[in-house]
């Protein structure tokens, strides 16, 4: 997302006098020997409390404006993760990047506008499209509403603030001018500080839309302050030719033409000190994020929260900066002080960010925390000090103009000797880690007792991923101000778009049926039965309005491309596994639909850890599901063969249409919409033989003894038993608490015989796990710890391998794995 730098704004706003023909501002040597006199005998206050009372209205206007535009990485994050989660990355980029066009290029405009009629029409006419921008913003649904409220809105009403708040700072000050101004622009690095903190704050109590509204009324009460005190006393020179002082306002490109060069090339100075700016101050949190492994979906709390508190770190430091920059600026010079801040910047980056980078430690974030500091306090003097107008022009403009596609778009074919050549990754044992740990995560957990943490990770096979998953804090469907932790996998097949349904629907309708029961049960005994009861019957009932709803679907109106869209979720089909946590009971429910499988460790007073079976596998193989099916359909003997329902693995799913719908239905399904139909040689006489009806089960965890519960998709159980998994996070966990043994770091890597795929056949090699192929060397993340393992563990050939295929060839080798992993009562050391 864009970032501000503020700086360029008082650039535009004293710069503006050249193009109004104010009085021109009195250079650096001509500031030693004045004192209340410019060189044009107009007179300067230097301070008193009218004055003084302009800075304070300066310094409310600039923290409603450029405060608002140093929060729009966190406007991003919430909108991405929430309003718009299905919008690209690039389209997201486009609202935040036009806002920032907006709020700098209009303001090439708004400083002539101020010499003529003064602030007040102006900050008035600010204040309304700031505030109504912002209430707007509080009701958007859709692209185009945010883009009109915000890049536009709000972003000409930031606009319409900035220059004449500080414009007017320089109509009181000449010798002080730089501590004013500096005071000032403190504004706009508090602000920059302040809604970031009261978003996250707010967001996760009062929702999105209450949120924007209560800083929409923030930002009026500001404004009004703004346009109180904010005052103009140099009349503006009126023009040589007798036409309207309004033909001033139109910007003069001659600006540039001064003889010298001097203006060309600082302008050109501006904007590489701009884009520098730039570069931490967008990207800074995507960095700690990407830093971290923690996935953006995370939102704006957990271990994500502090990737974004640091761009208030970062606004605090430069508060500083521009407070104290001003004064030296007055005593030494605007730009020798501007020079060695710039200096101070770049070594900044070369000394603290680039060996983060390289170093990759996530253990402490010092030196992330230093640079930011650092970079905060003194780049912001940099770009304070380049006040030249056309920066205005070229600075964000320009930042358009340079990367905007040329007229000749047509790509250019890279001619390369003709030779064999072969499509290549990093396979290597670093490129091998970042692949498993690409969709990794890991959250502390605070204020739900009995959890401690949890991790997760995905590796894909197919493409796109046809498995989803959900984790995080459930309000307490008893009211009680408490929260639940609720973690689920999605094993979708036949394609993404039933689980990706589910990622989206399933969750918040078990906790609305959760609330139910709990208001009529409370704790009375039945309270689990209750609660099995709703989590079963939410299951049940996004099922049945998933595949009830496709007959009238079929036969509405709508256009065919959006039938089309509504009934893929029923075309495809999908397992689910929910496990949600009660902190008051200590109870662990799960529910399973189809073969992802959840599995407790729990550790024995020996030391060992024995694996609980929390689900069963719902597959053709189970003798229980088996029974169930021949008894729901008597006569009809060949529904299960080999394992499979009708061809079908499991034996209850979501969705799965053609295994639930009425023979004359499927049939005007696969003849209007090509729906897919049964295998060859499986028929249909008495459907439903697949339901989504879950087998939930409750398990109370011992607070005295450490636990954890692992959840996965049937991909991670294709290689590995329930003790298996359960021996591999305890290795993992007893790594944490104990000191490395020396003798581990020397001990020889295991060389194994070349590997291909006929040594599977051969039983020279096992497709599943082995004891003896264990590694440990994902110490930040048991998930991936389990992935590695279960995919070949120390045979770097074998992991490698599997890797290396992607879809379709991958399928043979390994499938989309979700894992995931909770720890009870397990404190990290």
């Amino acid at each position: 997302m864009l970032k501000s730098y503020p700086e360029q704004a008082k650039a535009m706003s004293s710069n503006l006098d050249i193009y109004s023909q104010s009085p021109s501002l009195p250079s650096d040597t001509e500031k030693a020997t004045s004192t209340t006199q410019s060189s044009d005998s107009i007179t300067y206050p230097e301070g008193g409390t009218q004055a003084w009372l302009v800075v304070l209205g300066a310094w409310c206007g600039l923290t409603a404006s450029v405060g608002v535009y140093n929060t729009t990485g966190v406007f991003s994050v919430i909108i991405s993760s929430s309003v718009l989660r299905t919008t690209s990355a690039s389209s997201l980029g486009w609202i935040f990047s036009i806002y920032a066009f907006v709020v700098w290029s209009v303001g090439v405009w708004v400083g002539p506008c101020f010499d003529v009629s003064g602030p007040r029409l102006l900050m008035l006419a600010g204040t309304c499209c700031t505030v109504l921008g912002m209430m707007c913003l509080s009701f958007c649904t859709e692209y185009y509403q945010i883009f009109l409220a915000f890049s536009l809105c709000t972003g000409l009403g930031s606009s319409l603030l900035l220059t004449p708040s500080m414009a007017c700072v320089a109509h009181w000050f000449d010798m002080r001018r730089g501590l004013a101004s500096g005071i000032a622009w403190t504004g706009s690095g508090f602000g920059g500080v302040l809604f970031p903190l009261v978003m996250q704050a707010l967001v996760p109590k009062v929702g999105w839309s209450w949120c924007v509204r209560i800083v929409a009324f923030v930002l009026l009460a500001l404004c009004i302050i703004s346009i109180c005190f904010c005052r103009s006393r140099i009349p503006a020179t009126p023009p040589k030719d007798g036409k309207s002082p309004w033909r001033a306002t139109l910007p003069d490109y001659r600006t540039f033409l001064d003889g010298t060069g001097a203006m060309a090339v600082t302008t050109a100075a501006t904007l590489f000190t701009d884009l520098a700016y730039y570069i931490p101050i967008t990207y800074l949190p995507a960095y700690y994020l990407s830093r971290q492994h923690v996935s953006p979906d995370a939102g704006i709390t957990g271990s994500a929260a502090f990737g974004y508190q640091l761009l208030a770190i970062l606004n605090g430091a430069s508060c500083f900066g521009r407070l104290t920059s001003g004064t030296l600026g007055d005593n030494f010079g605007h730009y020798n002080t501007m020079i060695v801040s710039l200096f101070f910047c770049a070594t900044s980056v070369l000394a603290f960010w680039i060996p983060d980078i390289l170093a990759q430690d996530l253990s402490s974030p010092a030196s992330l925390i230093v640079f930011v500091i650092l970079f905060g306090f003194t780049s912001i003097n940099g770009v304070r000090y380049t006040a030249i107008t056309a920066s205005a022009l070229v600075g964000i403009g320009g930042i358009w103009w340079f990367t905007k596609p040329s007229r000749d778009t047509v790509p250019i074919i890279e001619i390369q000797e003709a030779k064999h050549m072969v499509n290549k990754s990093d396979l290597s044992e670093d490129g091998i880690t970042r692949m498993l740990s690409r969709e990794a995560y890991s959250f502390p957990v605070k204020g739900v007792s009995g959890v401690d943490r949890y991790y997760g990770t995905q590796l894909a096979s197919n493409s796109p991923c046809e498995d989803r998953f959900v984790h995080g804090k459930l309000p307490s469907p008893r009211n009680d101000r408490k929260s639940w932790m609720a973690w689920a996998i999605f094993d979708g097949h036949a394609g993404w778009q039933t689980a990706d349904l589910l990622e989206k629907q399933l969750v918040p309708l078990v906790q609305q049926y959760l609330r139910q029961a709990t208001l009529a049960f409370g704790e009375q005994s039945g309270y689990k039965e209750a609660i099995q009861h709703a989590i079963t019957k939410a299951f049940v009932d996004l099922d049945s309005s998933l595949i009830g709803t496709a007959q009238e679907t079929s036969q509405s109106n709508l256009p065919f491309q959006e039938k089309m869209q509504r009934l893929l979720p029923a075309f495809a089909g999908s397992c689910a596994l929910l496990s949600l946590y009660d902190p008051v009971t200590s109870s662990l429910h799960v529910a399973c639909t189809g073969d992802s499988r959840a599995v407790l460790g729990q550790r024995n007073p020996d030391g060992t850890w024995k694996a609980i079976p929390l689900s069963i596998d719902q597959t053709g193989s189970n003798t229980e599901e088996i029974a169930r099916i021949h008894q729901e359909h008597p006569g009809e003997e060949d529904i299960v063969k080999n394992g499979r329902v009708l061809g079908l693995m499991v034996s209850r799913a979501f969705g799965d249409g053609r295994w639930k719908w009425p023979v004359d239905l499927q049939s005007d399904m696969i003849k209007k919409f090509e729906a897919p139909p049964l295998r060859p040689g499986n028929k249909s006489q008495t459907p439903p033989y697949v339901t989504a009806k879950p087998v939930v089960t409750s398990t109370t965890i011992d607070p005295q003894i450490p636990s954890f519960v692992i959840l996965a998709s049937d991909g991670l159980w294709d290689m590995l038993t329930d003790q298996q998994a359960v021996n591999l996070v305890a290795t993992w966990l007893d790594s944490q608490t104990t000191s490395p043994n020396p003798s581990n770091t020397t001990k020889p890597k295991p060389s194994y015989a070349p590997f291909d795929l006929s040594n599977f056949s051969q039983g020279t090699t096992n497709r599943r796990f082995e004891e003896e192929r264990t590694t440990n060397q994902d110490k930040d993340n048991v998930a991936v710890h389990l992935l590695r393992n279960s995919l070949g563990g120390n045979h770097a050939e074998l992991i490698a391998g599997r890797l290396a295929a992607s879809y379709p060839y991958s399928r043979d080798l390994r499938d989309d794995i979700t894992v995931q992993v909770a720890f009870f009562n397990c404190p990290k050391a």
